[in-house]
């Protein structure tokens, strides 16, 4: 894997609000280097038995060109507020 060819910023057409409930994230990878890609989220605040309470969900590829892909997902947050991170 690449390391160097992933990119994500969370703002800008990275990460937005596409309406008042939803969000739409987005990854860059080097191309055909990584087979999947999940996003990992959920409520800063969940948290049970000391752990922090999440969910993942498959990401999909949604654009590439000659040097990358684009990894993109869209997720409903139910108190408007996420912690995330991706699993590749």
């Amino acid at each position: 894997m690449f390391k160097e060819a992933i990119y994500h910023r969370p703002k800008n057409n990275y990460a937005y609000a596409y309406d008042k409930e939803t969000l739409h994230l987005m990854i860059r990878t080097k191309k055909d280097d990584v087979t999947s890609t999940s996003l990992i989220y959920g409520d800063p605040y969940d948290w049970k038995d000391n752990t922090w309470q999440f969910t993942s969900k498959k990401m999909k590829v949604t654009g590439s060109d000659s040097l990358f892909d684009y990894w993109s997902i869209e997720i409903q947050p139910p108190y408007r507020r996420l912690r995330y991170g991706f699993y590749l």
